[in-house]
């Protein structure tokens, strides 16, 4: 248990836990049905996020090149009751891209139906970033 303990604080960590601020949160064994001697074992690692290492280039979505962003809210139907009422949603997303120094070639909505999915065609608009907005539905 120790091993696979470790080896969830090593993935905690990979995923961008601070290393001192990991613990083991949980820790269960179930026996495999019809297989001897052999169990499950979820072992859960939580920590804090190490906010000082952010490398935007590797993450970075890219195919052929291209940059594609994804714009909204994403939630339940309460959603539209917490969504900004102006123009937040749009101006971040110029805030993000002044700050990545590019701009995306195309805008997907991140999810589908009501407001949500509404919001990349919105930021898409000629009136707004004037890029395609791409109906991944």
């Amino acid at each position: 248990m120790e091993e696979l303990s470790q080896r969830a604080i090593d993935t905690a960590v990979t995923n961008g836990a601070l290393r001192d601020t990991v613990t083991i949160a949980e820790m269960e064994s179930y026996p495999l049905q019809y297989i001897a001697n052999k169990s499950r074992i979820i072992i859960k690692a939580v920590g804090d996020l190490d906010h000082s290492h952010t490398d935007f280039e590797d993450d970075l979505p890219t195919s052929n090149g291209m940059a594609i962003a994804c714009g909204g809210a994403k939630g339940s139907p309460q959603v539209s009751i917490e969504k900004p009422y102006g123009d937040e949603i749009l101006e971040s997303q110029r805030e993000l891209y002044a700050y990545l120094k590019m701009t995306p070639d195309a805008v997907i909505p991140l999810e589908i139906g009501g407001g949500n999915g509404l919001q990349g065609l919105i930021i898409g608009a000629s009136i707004a970033m004037n890029i395609p907005a791409i109906d991944e539905d």
